[in-house]
């Protein structure tokens, strides 16, 4: 079981920033403004466009940020446009 939340723009609309829970471990992502952009098939997002659209897709974000979860880092796990 997974729970998401806290997402926020990472400012200079290069992403959006949002913690995961899985099975109580929490862990800090980014997903990049590039990989909303290409899952929502849409030109440049800004502001809240971006936390728009990553609210549409955070179903997808969710699933990519569970695959990478647990990895070793020392702050934010970057989700990319490669990891969809």
């Amino acid at each position: 079981m997974y729970r998401m939340f806290n997402p926020t723009n990472a400012g200079d609309d290069v992403g959006v920033d949002f913690d995961l829970e899985v099975n109580s471990v929490v862990q800090h992502f980014c997903v990049s403004s590039e990989a909303i952009e290409d899952l929502s098939k849409s030109e440049k997002l800004h502001g809240k466009e971006l936390i728009d659209a990553f609210q549409k897709y955070a179903d997808r974000i969710s699933e990519a940020a569970q695959r990478k979860h647990g990895s070793p880092s020392n702050g934010r796990i970057l989700l990319k446009t490669s990891d969809f």
